[in-house]
């Protein structure tokens, strides 16, 4: 039976009839309410993933907040990043969002280098709908990860002269480029290693 043209919403009568095993004639009726398309907005939210701000940069880690959004929990296990992961597909001004991190609650994507300041609308693909949203990309959005009580990730301590790592996003465009859901190669020389655009200080 084909639907395609029913008026919604309008509930449907099924009579089903049959024989069981024992020869006995049988019916049911059962009432079906069809609703049509649903227009709910599964995106709640979306902020820098370091900061927790609403900034956001090209090349950043986003992470989007909402509901029944991807059928169960996963991360990506290798590099370049998915654009396809537990049902879930995303793009940022049409472009492919690749995906770091999927549930049904919290997607982290990372927003193409391609995009450009601006206006930006973000699409999400669910096995069940398609939301968008609205957000202004800017050059750069910095923001530094942090330990759950507050220390810097991953040197939570040192002393004067010592070297610290930091892990941050949303620095903007680098130089060399880089692509979209990739890393520089592991022999890459600390010197070579792709740099902020933008200017910066520590």
């Amino acid at each position: 039976l084909g639907y395609q043209t029913l008026n919604v919403p309008q509930t449907m009568q099924f009579t089903f009839s049959g024989i069981d095993a024992s020869g006995r004639m049988w019916s049911a009726e059962l009432s079906v309410p069809f609703q049509g398309v649903q227009t709910q907005n599964n995106v709640l939210g979306i902020n820098n993933a370091a900061s927790g701000q609403s900034a956001f940069a090209p090349g950043m880690i986003l992470s989007v907040y909402g509901v029944q959004m991807a059928t169960g929990v996963s991360s990506a296990f290798a590099i370049p990043l998915p654009n396809f992961l537990s049902g879930i597909s995303a793009y940022i001004n049409n472009v492919p969002a690749p995906l770091y991190y999927v549930s049904p609650t919290q997607l982290n994507i990372q927003i193409p280098y391609e995009t450009q300041p601006g206006a930006a609308t973000l699409e999400v693909d669910t096995p069940y709908l398609s939301t968008q949203y609205q957000f202004t990309v800017a050059k750069a959005a910095p923001g530094v990860f942090t330990f759950g009580d507050g220390f810097v990730n991953p040197s939570r301590s040192g002393s004067r002269g010592q070297i610290y790592t930091l892990f941050i996003t949303g620095e903007g465009q680098v130089a060399p480029s880089l692509a979209t859901g990739a890393t520089p190669s592991p022999r890459t020389s600390v010197s070579s290693l792709p740099k902020p655009v933008q200017p910066y200080n520590v």
